[in-house]
């Protein structure tokens, strides 16, 4: 994902913001216009009002016209326009003195823009709703409209008084009467376009000081956690990697070359314990280019460092500076000596496995002096965790597949050879005597009536007879020859070397030295002791050369041979 924030976001803000702000400048200038032509319209209407009623008066106190026509200038000289009255027949009854074409104001043609009759309503604008103002005695209680006096627009309001047939009217330039509307509105576009400024403004610098950050933080964010998908991926692949060995020696190559690679380190050393957990040593480094692993070894304890007690305190050290450690946590001589392990900073985190420490992971990056994010080692700390696991795996494995082993080679009771393994030494050794010409015997000796023991004492008894006489049997051989118990009570002794005449002597000396033991309970036999039989042969270079035919045709022997 890229980290660049798109500049088209804020673009689109202010974008956004400019046409909200025409929007509502728009909007206002219509209501503000409309709100001042009806109060235009109402304060015109207030003055004929006002002038008609003091028409009305003056008239009925048996006034004459001149008397009207001093009232009409009266008024326009408190007003910018003009006042009349005339009658239904178009005369001018009352008029300022001076007024231009004063005698054809009964003529003027008004555009109604509103109208007030006694019981209909007006009509629509588009059907004609034009009269002259003289008929507007006739059928019209009051109106006001726009008319074209003295060579400009006005806007004209009047009022009818119907007894006397007469319309009383008061005019104002339209230029005039739209100014304060006209004025109100650049007022309010004025303070819509400084608003409109201020919100844009605020908006760019929202976008610059808030949206950017916060969005560059949520694709650094996004950055992250995809990372870690592709860390936890991986780890993933590296896991399944590791189950595939349980070679310890390959495990721990897998743990660090994933390790370097999944969270880029630049070093990274893995220490596991000795068997007396006195040392820990380190089995891998990677990224190391001075002393070898094998001959970095801490002491558990003092002089240790850091490193020793992380595993012992089970614990992760986080280091900044080295030279800030306090003395305990310091390298002591010999060790502060070994080059590999300097580093100004450093991160060591413990293998803990349920409750055990296994071993200790140590990482820096000294070569690039990049800092360590947190992210990385919460990673990790995870990747140590399950490297800890497969660690203790393989440890496990190495300890069973070393029993596995000694089954296979030894026997549990006695400790001499099992008959698996006596075979292959038989084998081996029939093969270098028919390569060399040397003479070559096979003795094998067994308790006739071990059985019989056995089910008159039990198991445990007869268990611990089989033990005394491989130890006589290991004690007559010297050192010399070859011993395996073959299987029951059956045991066999490889004699390189020795003719059959020498195995004769031998089986003869054997057997006596079993008869001279005693073994508890052997007079509860009916024998009244144990009876031993032994036989021997010498191999023979024309027989087949197979060691599993070689010993079954001397035990054989055993059956009918006593001594």
């Amino acid at each position: 994902m890229s980290e660049k924030v798109p500049t088209g976001l804020g673009v689109r803000l202010i974008l956004v913001s400019a046409a909200i702000v025409a929007l509502a400048a728009l909007v206002v200038g219509a209501v503000v216009t409309k709100l001042s032509e009806d109060e235009v319209k109402a304060r015109l209407g207030a003055e004929a009002d006002d002038l008609a009623r003091i028409v009305e008066e003056v008239a009925g106190a048996g006034s004459g016209e001149a008397d009207l026509s001093r009232v009409v200038l009266r008024n326009r000289l408190r007003r910018t326009g003009g006042a009349w009255v005339v009658d239904r027949d178009g005369r001018v009854v009352a008029a300022p003195p001076g007024v231009p074409e004063a005698a054809s104001l009964g003529e003027v043609e008004v555009e109604l823009l509103a109208a007030r009759k006694p019981l209909e309503a007006l009509g629509n604008r588009a059907q004609g709703n034009r009269l002259k103002l003289a008929d507007a005695a006739e059928g019209y209680e009051a109106g006001i409209g726009v008319a074209t006096l003295f060579g400009e627009a006005r806007i004209v309001a009047f009022r009818v008084l119907k007894d006397r047939g007469w319309v009383v009217a008061v005019d104002e330039p339209y230029a005039s009467s739209s100014s304060v509307a006209a004025s109100l509105k650049k007022y309010v576009l004025l303070t819509c376009a400084v608003l409109g400024v201020a919100i844009l403004l605020s908006t760019a610098l929202s976008v610059s000081l808030v949206i950017k950050p916060f969005y560059r933080e949520r694709l650094e964010l996004l950055g992250r956690v995809e990372a870690a998908n592709r860390n936890l991926r991986k780890l993933h692949e590296v896991s399944v990697g590791m189950q595939k060995t349980l070679a310890l020696e390959d495990r721990i190559r897998t743990i660090l070359g994933a390790a370097h690679e999944v969270l880029g380190l630049d070093r990274i050393f893995l220490f596991l314990p000795n068997p007396e957990t006195t040392v820990l040593e380190c089995k891998g480094a990677f990224g190391n280019q001075d002393e070898p692993p094998e001959e970095i070894r801490l002491p558990l304890g003092a002089g240790g460092g850091v490193i020793a007690q992380s595993f012992l305190q089970k614990r992760t050290y986080r280091v900044e500076n080295a030279r800030e450690l306090p003395s305990d946590l310091r390298l002591q001589p010999p060790y502060d000596e070994i080059r590999a392990l300097r580093s100004r900073s450093f991160i060591v985190i413990p293998m803990i496995v349920e409750s055990d420490c296994v071993g200790v992971v140590a990482v820096d990056n000294q070569l690039s002096k990049r800092p360590i994010p947190a992210d990385v080692i919460e990673t990790l700390e995870l990747f140590t965790s399950q490297a800890a696991v497969a660690i203790e795996n393989a440890r496990l494995y190495q300890q069973l597949k070393l029993y596995a082993d000694e089954l296979e080679v030894t026997d549990h009771l006695t400790q001499l050879f099992t008959f698996f393994h006596f075979k292959k030494l038989l084998q081996g050794e029939i093969d270098r005597a028919r390569l060399a010409g040397a003479p070559l015997a096979l003795l094998v000796v067994r308790i006739d009536n071990f059985a019989a023991y056995n089910e008159k004492l039990g198991h445990k008894f007869g268990d611990e007879v089989l033990k005394k006489v491989a130890e006589v049997i290991r004690a007559k051989s010297g050192g010399k020859g070859v011993i395996g118990r073959c299987f029951g009570s059956t045991f066999a002794v490889l004699l390189p070397g020795v003719d059959a005449e020498g195995a004769r002597q031998r089986a003869a000396d054997l057997v006596a030295a079993l008869e001279e033991q005693s073994y508890p309970g052997e007079d509860a036999l009916a024998e009244g002791r144990l009876r031993f039989a032994a036989a021997w042969g010498e191999y023979q270079r024309g027989e087949a050369a197979n060691a599993e035919e070689f010993f079954t045709r001397v035990n054989e022997q055993t059956k009918e041979a006593r001594a």
